[in-house]
């Protein structure tokens, strides 16, 4: 899965630089904020080459937005094999969190669930 090649290819990356190399997380992470459903911001964001690593928190929660979540998600990835979303969820509602993964597993997305300390809690699932 996309998450698993993207962790193997920062542990490869960062084994192979030397220690001067590294940075502080704040100077190569750049949050910032998205308004998921203005249409401009997403077609700003698709133009853009895209990026390896998205993270979004505890947004999961409305099913009603959960298209323009995976929109938005989707047009900020970068095209490539190593690119991953993390969605990070508080998982509050089980039936409202089912309807996202399903909404997940639709766009052909793989889908790894994982524990606090990001290892996998089991097989990966995707949607053949």
């Amino acid at each position: 899965p996309n998450l698993a090649a993207y962790f193997t290819a920062v542990s490869t990356a960062a084994a192979d630089a030397t220690p001067s190399l590294h940075r502080p997380l704040e100077e190569v992470v750049h949050p910032r904020p998205l308004d998921w459903a203005d249409a401009s911001a997403l077609a700003e964001l698709a133009r853009d080459v895209g990026h390896e690593l998205v993270v979004a928190a505890d947004c999961d929660y409305a099913d009603t937005l959960h298209g323009m979540l995976l929109d938005a998600a989707c047009a900020a990835l970068a095209p490539t094999t190593t690119s991953a979303i993390i969605f990070a969820s508080a998982a509050r509602c089980q039936r409202t969190l089912h309807l996202f993964l399903a909404r997940v597993r639709e766009r052909h997305l793989d889908v790894v669930e994982l524990d606090a300390l990001l290892q996998p809690l089991g097989a990966s699932t995707s949607a053949a």
